[in-house]
């Protein structure tokens, strides 16, 4: 039994996953890590719709922060809905 659990009698809560999507790095970094400091696991950020895609199946995190406007030839709300409808994982915009 992990020593948290014994302390505590309850197991630990596992960090949310968070993908961040900005094709801005100064903007992706900043919010990684503030998001570490809120102890949230930022499993990587990337900067195309299409990266997003590949990101999502390889990483599977339980949200991703997108920007609306991003490179590549398909934007945010597109990237968005196409990994909602796939793989049921939801998306907060920025902008």
């Amino acid at each position: 039994m992990p020593k948290e659990q014994q302390l505590t009698g309850k197991a630990p809560v596992p960090k949310a996953k968070i993908l961040i999507v900005e094709d801005e790095v100064l903007l992706a970094q900043s919010l990684a890590k503030q998001l570490k400091k809120l102890d949230y696991d930022v499993v990587d950020f990337v900067t195309s719709g299409e990266d997003a895609i590949a990101a999502a199946i390889e990483y599977d995190p339980d949200l991703i922060i997108m920007d609306i406007v991003i490179q590549g030839e398909i934007d945010g709300i597109e990237a968005a809905s196409h990994i909602f409808k796939q793989y049921n994982i939801p998306s907060i915009f920025l902008t």
